[in-house]
């Protein structure tokens, strides 16, 4: 079924003369899913500490969980799948569903976060300079 579906919009393309929009779309697609899925792991398992250079990346056992409740943040970065990753680290056997139940609210920002934009502002300030 995809490769009938993928060869319908190859065709239609092309009828259009439109076959740059196919290439575009794989070639952003091979590039910027890999940036920003690298962005979420780092979100999630990087240990945020005083903003030292560096501090955070290395042998970091942080597992965050994201309360993303905005719609942009949950669109652009937190699956819902992804908001109890804490309690998923710390019971790996229990079906997402139970996740929710065990989820406790912290001021700890390497448990709990209100949103990822903040946690990727902290890692990025605390990249070395240079």
């Amino acid at each position: 079924m995809t490769v009938v579906l993928q060869l319908a919009l190859l065709g239609m393309l092309f009828r259009l003369g439109r076959l740059d929009a196919y290439v575009i779309y794989y070639g952003t697609l091979c590039t910027m899913y890999p940036c920003l899925n690298r962005l979420r792991v780092y979100g999630q398992h990087a240990t945020l500490g005083d903003g030292r250079p560096g501090e955070g990346f290395a042998g970091s056992a942080t597992s965050r969980t994201i309360d993303a409740g905005r719609r942009l943040d949950r669109v652009l970065w937190t699956s819902p799948r992804l908001l109890y990753h804490n309690e998923h680290h710390r019971y790996p056997g229990l079906r997402y569903r139970a996740l929710a139940m065990l989820c406790e609210r912290s001021a700890d920002r390497n448990v709990y976060s209100r949103s990822r934009w903040k946690v990727l502002r902290d890692l990025y300030l605390s990249l070395p300079a240079g």
